[in-house]
């Protein structure tokens, strides 16, 4: 169970991988959910 997690989650970080960075408005969006992503993982939630 915990591998199948890691690999929907390597998906979800592929898919934002993939996103046009050129926009200021979509690095920032981006940099937003990498943040958020991280304090989750560091308090063991899901996200």
């Amino acid at each position: 169970m915990l591998t199948e997690n890691k690999f929907v989650k390597s998906v979800e970080i592929s898919k934002y991988n993939d996103l046009d960075f050129s926009s200021e408005h979509t690095t920032e969006l981006m940099k937003n959910l990498k943040t958020t992503a991280e304090n989750k993982l560091k308090n063991g939630e899901e996200f």
